[in-house]
């Protein structure tokens, strides 16, 4: 069964098992082939600036006119606010279902939509773990639902991850910062890194570990299940071909502001006096109980939006 492009699955105790333990779940179908070609036509003009809503993405680092094939990687933060068609994916129910019974979860909020785009040349993308930018969550619990709009391959910059290392003891922050500034590696050349292995090799180093590399190859509108601890990343795109894909980072939709961590970017979108997060910046995908945050039908069917949506 498919819910206008999202696949419905219910999945096996076997997958669940394996994200367990692995930390990742590679899936070959969870967006219908035409819905995939229909979420990257959208690329080209908003990343060009071009955005149909009038309100700009939550973060948009660089602006590539349309035709351009620069090598480098284009990204941006919660598209969704800017698209009604890129919201058919970031805000459906499918997708917050599927975070939430493959997680245990009584349900999925969102916390961020990204959108990521690899020209053929498009460099390395550190690995990382995406809860350690997310200390300011309670509970900081994330799983992240990837999904390739190209085909994907070894040579083209898939995805990438380091099977089971969300279970591996973790270093303190700073001494982590001491260790990679000893290698004199540079934090902030996330999307250009001198190596994009240097963080995963310290950490690896640490927990006595020797990294499983797993890389994402599979066909257009396949992709991939994540645990926020788990280390990931891209290789440089060393094909000829062009590398789309849309992800969304889920939170359980208990999850609250923490009271005395810094929030940095999303701090913008908390309330005075209160600890709890906004629907309209963190929104309720999917619950149990059958609770959705209110209007998100009604957003996904204006615009654009408007032939995808029941």
């Amino acid at each position: 069964m498919t819910f206008n492009g999202v696949l419905d699955i219910e999945w096996t105790d076997e997958q669940i098992r394996a994200y367990e333990e692995d930390g990742i779940l590679i899936v070959n179908k969870l967006i219908e082939p035409d819905f995939a070609d229909t979420l990257r036509e959208r690329y080209a003009p908003i990343f060009a600036g071009k955005f149909e809503t009038g309100t700009t993405p939550d973060h948009f680092p660089t602006k590539f006119a349309e035709g351009d094939d620069t090598p480098a990687t284009r990204w941006m933060a919660n598209p969704w606010r800017a698209d009604h068609t890129l919201a058919n994916f970031a805000l459906h129910a499918g997708i917050g279902k599927q975070v939430a019974t493959l997680s245990g979860w009584s349900g999925a909020r969102l916390l961020q939509n990204n959108i990521h785009w690899k020209p053929p040349g498009a460099p390395e993308l550190s690995m990382h773990q995406d809860s350690s930018y997310h200390q300011w969550c309670v509970p900081s619990d994330l799983c992240t639902c990837w999904v390739a709009l190209t085909d994907t391959t070894a040579d083209g910059g898939t995805l990438r991850f380091v099977r089971g290392s969300h279970k591996w003891p973790r270093l303190d922050m700073a001494e982590y910062r001491e260790r990679i500034d000893a290698l004199q590696q540079d934090f902030k050349r996330f999307l250009d890194p001198d190596d994009f292995d240097t963080f995963v090799t310290v950490s690896a180093e640490f927990a006595g570990e020797k990294p499983e590399i797993v890389e994402v190859e599979v066909p257009k509108g396949g992709g991939s299940f994540h645990h926020g601890w788990v280390w990931h990343g891209s290789d440089k795109n060393r094909s000829g071909r062009h590398r789309q894909s849309i992800s969304n980072h889920c939170i359980r939709p208990e999850t609250q502001f923490h009271p005395t961590e810094p929030a940095n970017a999303w701090g913008r979108y908390r309330r005075f006096g209160t600890t709890e997060m906004d629907e309209a910046h963190f929104p309720i995908l999917w619950r149990s109980d059958g609770y959705r945050t209110p209007g998100l039908d009604d957003y996904m069917r204006a615009g654009s939006g408007a032939a995808l949506a029941a």
